[in-house]
């Protein structure tokens, strides 16, 4: 943790160029959508850190980082990974979400987002037909939660930012089916419970963006993938 909230802002810029003199498909002047991941410490657990100073610090140690990002591709739009996780289940008072919120919306205060171009619900799929009914039909109330608590997310300024969801085509998390491709789920038209519900919320909800997480430059999607299933056939519905 001490590394991380001490590494300053040239340290990071030093590194960004090294990675964009590596990868010069990613273009210092690219216009595109960058994602900055931080998994530890994952913005999802901010509300763990108990002392106010420490969260303070984190968050800055976040900024800190979005201004390098921010200075290095300065024409791209930049968004940070899992500004809001929401229960898997998108239940109000389950667990560690209200908690989880409070924090998120007082790191808003100082300044984590104001620097950033979208905020970025994580809404994986996370249950498939034999993790019960509840989980299995969850899939509205889970991404409803994900959208409207990231617009409850507010700049410093108490300004908005529009909301780009992450979802994808595996079930991850704690689930009978964790790893399995949602073609691949032991049930009918998979889709229609899950990839469709969300995309559902997304259009009621006037979202105009979503990513999809694949990890690869293929159609084809990883293993374990018992039908060769590919991103396409996940898009179009089969």
């Amino acid at each position: 943790m001490a590394v991380f909230l001490g590494r300053k802002q040239s340290e990071i810029q030093d590194r960004l160029e090294e990675y964009a003199a590596d990868h010069p498909e990613v273009s210092k002047e690219t216009t595109e959508i960058l994602m900055m991941d931080v998994e530890v410490p994952h913005p999802k657990d901010l509300h763990t850190y108990t002392d106010d100073d420490v969260r303070y610090a984190i968050v800055d140690a976040y900024k800190t980082r979005i201004a390098a990002f921010k200075t290095t591709f300065r024409k791209a739009k930049l968004c940070m990974y899992g500004t809001l996780n929401p229960d898997p289940q998108g239940r109000p008072d389950a667990d560690a979400y209200p908690a989880r919120l409070e924090a998120l919306k007082e790191a808003g205060t100082w300044g984590l987002y104001d620097q950033l171009d979208y905020l970025v619900p994580v809404l994986y799929p996370r249950f498939g037909p034999n993790d019960g009914a509840a989980r299995w039909t969850s899939y509205r109330a889970y991404t409803e939660q994900g959208i409207d608590g990231s617009r409850q997310l507010l700049k410093s300024n108490k300004t908005s930012l529009p909301v780009l969801p992450l979802t994808g085509f595996r079930i991850l998390g704690t689930s009978a089916h964790k790893d399995k491709l949602l073609l691949d789920l032991p049930v009918g038209d998979p889709l229609r419970s899950t990839l469709h519900v969300q995309l559902e919320v997304m259009a009621e909800k006037g979202i105009r963006q979503v990513v999809f997480w694949v990890g690869k430059d293929s159609d084809l999607l990883d293993s374990p993938n018992e039908n060769g299933s590919t991103v396409t056939q996940h898009v179009c519905g089969r």
